[in-house]
């Protein structure tokens, strides 16, 4: 196995209404990864 390292700095927000709380989350050139069941 090639010698690696992964880092990989995650913040997960569960619960209802927490799309609202994005704007104070995440920095403007940020990307972000919305994922939902309906």
């Amino acid at each position: 196995m090639n010698n690696f390292q992964y880092y990989n700095p995650v913040r997960m927000v569960f619960g209802e209404g927490q799309i609202k709380e994005l704007a104070n989350l995440v920095p403007d050139n940020a990307r972000v990864l919305i994922t939902f069941c309906d």
